[in-house]
């Protein structure tokens, strides 16, 4: 059972709401108020909301976003989120 534990969780990455509040926490703490979780969590909630296809072309199915893949996407996240807080008047 110990040997099975590490292969289950082999190359699971974070949910799709971490990844968009690490992101945000990363590259945006610049540009809007992110003192409190509380804010975080906002911003996190409005860009998910505000961008439901941001995670498009990821399987869905999975229990959380594939690592690796989410390597090779980031970019393109980042992005949308920088256009989506531009169109908000907020970069």
């Amino acid at each position: 059972m110990e040997m099975a534990i590490p292969e289950l969780f082999t190359n699971i990455g974070e949910s799709e709401y971490d990844i968009v509040s690490g992101f945000i926490l990363d590259n945006f703490g610049d540009t809007i108020d992110l003192d409190s979780e509380v804010a975080v969590e906002c911003w996190t909630t409005q860009v998910m909301t505000d961008i439901p296809d941001l995670f498009d072309g990821f399987d869905r199915q999975a229990i959380s976003v594939d690592a690796l893949e989410m390597e090779r996407k980031e970019t393109e996240i980042v992005g949308k989120i920088v256009i989506n807080l531009t169109d908000n008047g907020l970069q």
